[in-house]
């Protein structure tokens, strides 16, 4: 079980990982960004699948969804959401792309993916370094999310993972000089990995 003292070791230390994938990105997009302190939670897969609807639902905007699975130490995956306004902003800074109006839904999706793999797999390999962990990626992919939702057990197979896994939610926003680009980033977890990880987290703790 993860305590409200391990939420917080693991807050600073994903915090610290966003660093270097932010400075990444605002290299790449030639401007400068902020990465507001991200926010941790833990939420099993079925939870994670009512949150994303809740937020397929509340989204004046379709969502997208970046995935890439990891094995290792931690055997996983990470969900990347953004939803479509933010998306042609990453399309107006990657591309130069001065009208995203006129882009078709297609060319959003491979700036999306460039951003969410750097964002996620950047957050979980500095993650790994900072607990001496070590995890492989497969190769990303993207896709819109349907406007209907997901379908109870659909989740599990979209990530590859049991019901009784577990997500880290970490929400966050990377602030730009005119736009604003708000995404969230789950990190789901088997339960052996997720039980790794706290350990780690706890024996962290006991030497920081």
């Amino acid at each position: 079980m993860m305590t409200e003292e391990d939420k917080e070791v693991l807050a600073e230390l994903i915090n610290i990982a966003f660093g270097a994938s932010t400075a990444v990105i605002s290299d790449m997009l030639e401007t400068f960004a902020t990465l507001h302190i991200p926010r941790v939670e833990v939420f099993s897969v079925h939870e994670m699948r009512m949150l994303l609807n809740e937020k397929i639902r509340q989204s004046a905007a379709q969502l997208i969804c970046t995935s890439q699975l990891f094995f290792g130490d931690l055997d996983g995956e990470t969900v990347f959401v953004i939803d479509e306004t933010s998306a042609r902003n990453v399309a107006k800074h990657l591309g130069g792309v001065e009208d995203t109006e006129k882009l078709l839904k297609d060319q959003i999706l491979d700036p999306v993916l460039e951003v969410g793999n750097i964002l996620s797999a950047s957050c979980l390999k500095k993650l790994n370094e900072q607990l001496g962990l070590v995890s492989v990626f497969t190769l990303p992919s993207v896709e819109f999310l349907p406007k209907e939702g997901i379908a109870f057990g659909q989740m599990e197979g979209r990530t590859a993972i049991s019901g009784d896994a577990n997500a880290i939610l970490i929400n966050t926003e990377l602030d730009f000089q005119e736009e604003k680009i708000g995404g969230s980033i789950y990190i789901v977890l088997d339960p052996r990995s997720f039980d790794v990880l706290v350990q780690k987290l706890k024996t962290f703790f006991a030497t920081a």
